[in-house]
């Protein structure tokens, strides 16, 4: 007989773990107050693959929210609608400072 410890270790972790609501996701980055955090730009480009697959880049600027840095990215979602995902750059900008010796 198979022991079940790791089916039952499984089944309780699957337990824990809420999954995120389709309104919980469309909130993510649409603004400062949901700005999603990321340690590498590319994470930011990682995110959209998977949040929003198959959409079109439209454009990317900096920004300043009242206390941390924001990369904002515009896309048109795959269904045609057009959206700005608000990314926490505050520690890519804190690894930029370090390789340059800014203060």
């Amino acid at each position: 007989m198979k022991p079940l410890l790791p089916i039952s270790l499984l089944l309780l972790i699957a337990s824990c773990t809420q999954p995120v609501t389709q309104a919980q996701n469309d909130q993510r980055g649409s603004d400062c107050a949901n700005a999603i955090s990321v340690k590498t730009i590319a994470e930011e480009y990682q995110w959209l693959k998977a949040h929003y697959p198959g959409c079109k880049f439209l454009g990317q600027s900096l920004s300043q929210c009242p206390k941390f840095p924001v990369d904002v990215l515009r896309v048109k979602t795959s269904d045609g609608v057009e959206k700005a995902v608000y990314f926490d750059i505050t520690i890519v900008m804190e690894e930029e400072k370090k390789m340059f010796n800014i203060k």
